[in-house]
């Protein structure tokens, strides 16, 4: 085998492993190599998720995005969301997915809360919520109802700008927001999430993911009404740079939170749970965050269950 290949699979390796240490090194060095081979032939594998989900990943050359990730780290890839589904949905529940991609945690979601409740599904760009469809297919995922929009401030249009990664789409133009050009810009309709949840009856939503690559204090500023009626458990990504480029300073999530009196965590490796949200926070780092209602949670009960696994 060539030098430059093994420093490379060396180098993923340790990346790999610094995210996500519960997953054996045979494990992920298998993973790499596989992936590899799909991405040099095109393949697109269907992997295993959760407890019973499956999901269809494109392997394209050179991708090192989110298909990337979820096919090396399945239910490791983002822990604290992971461990926020599984502590705070039950039979019956229902839940929002804000930024759905191609449905990796909805279908987790629809696990959880079972035939009797329900997942809504945010997707705006089309390709994508195509691809989170054949998911939910693929896993007999009922319980998940998709709406091809996105959520922001106020109802309208906006551009969604889409690089190679479809991961990565964002509002913001990715030259901006860190040094690579989006291949494509489309028009997408928005629409506030206090409008959607009216729409579909304002129920009582459990709990929210929301992944919008910088574009969460619009959506947190379209859904006033709807989080102070439900006041769900939120799962949150918080980019620095993404924020920054739309305008926002990051600690604008944080503030939002604070003043609906929520408690902040995040994943601990050394305790495999959710802990409390270190005051210093993450610098620029990219952090997936739970917001918490202090008055629905007690901090030591994080990391246990509730209910049963469906």
């Amino acid at each position: 085998m060539r030098a430059d290949l093994l420093r490379a699979y060396a180098g993923s390796l340790r990346a790999l492993r610094e995210r996500a240490p519960d997953v054996g090194v045979p494990t992920l060095l298998a993973r790499i190599v596989f992936w590899r081979i799909c991405r040099g032939v095109g393949l697109r594998p269907v992997i295993r998720l959760h407890d019973s989900s499956r999901m269809r990943l494109t392997a394209a050359p050179g991708d090192h995005g989110v298909r990337t990730g979820v096919f090396l780290l399945r239910d490791h890839y983002e822990p604290s969301v992971r461990a926020a589904i599984d502590r705070f949905l039950q039979p019956g529940d229902v839940a929002f997915d804000i930024g759905a991609n191609f449905g990796l945690w909805a279908l987790r979601m629809a696990e959880r809360v079972g035939p009797t409740g329900k997942v809504a599904a945010f997707e705006p760009a089309p390709d994508t919520l195509d691809g989170l469809l054949q998911n939910a297919r693929l896993s007999g995922a009922d319980a998940i109802e998709t709406h091809q929009v996105a959520l922001g401030a106020e109802a309208g249009v906006a551009d969604l700008h889409m690089p190679a990664d479809p991961g990565s789409a964002s509002l913001a133009a990715h030259d901006a927001a860190d040094g690579g050009g989006a291949t494509t810009v489309l028009r997408v309709r928005v629409e506030t999430l206090d409008a959607v949840w009216r729409a579909t009856g304002a129920p009582a939503v459990r709990l929210v993911k929301i992944d919008a690559e910088g574009a969460e204090p619009l959506v947190l500023r379209g859904g006033a009404d709807f989080f102070a009626a439900c006041r769900p458990v939120t799962c949150c990504e918080i980019n620095p740079p993404r924020l920054r480029a739309l305008g926002f300073d990051p600690a604008v999530v944080m503030d939002f939170f604070t003043r609906l009196n929520y408690r902040c965590a995040v994943w601990s490796h050394a305790a495999h749970a959710l802990a409390p949200r270190p005051a210093e926070g993450g610098g620029d780092v990219i952090e997936d965050v739970v917001f918490i209602p202090a008055d629905q949670d007690e901090p030591n009960a994080w990391g246990a269950q509730r209910g049963t696994r469906s």
